[in-house]
């Protein structure tokens, strides 16, 4: 089944969305655990867990749209 270029272009927002909250929350997080000491945080250990959870979160709705359950 092919994907049609809404599907596309949603699926790219839901991952950038998915992203960017996770790279706010881990980064809001990091701040509060380690307020009093160092204050840089390397940034691979933010960026990179919420790119994945974006990856997985995108992937899963790719999955759920070609199964026919999107809703959508």
């Amino acid at each position: 089944m092919t994907h049609s270029s809404k599907d596309r272009w949603n699926e790219l927002a839901l991952f950038l969305v998915v992203t960017g909250v996770g790279v706010f929350a881990l980064s809001s997080l990091a701040d509060l655990l380690i307020a009093d000491q160092d204050p840089t945080v390397n940034g691979v250990l933010v960026v990179l867990p919420s790119v994945l959870i974006g990856l997985g979160t995108a992937r899963a709705y790719r999955r759920r749209r070609a199964a026919g359950g999107g809703g959508g």
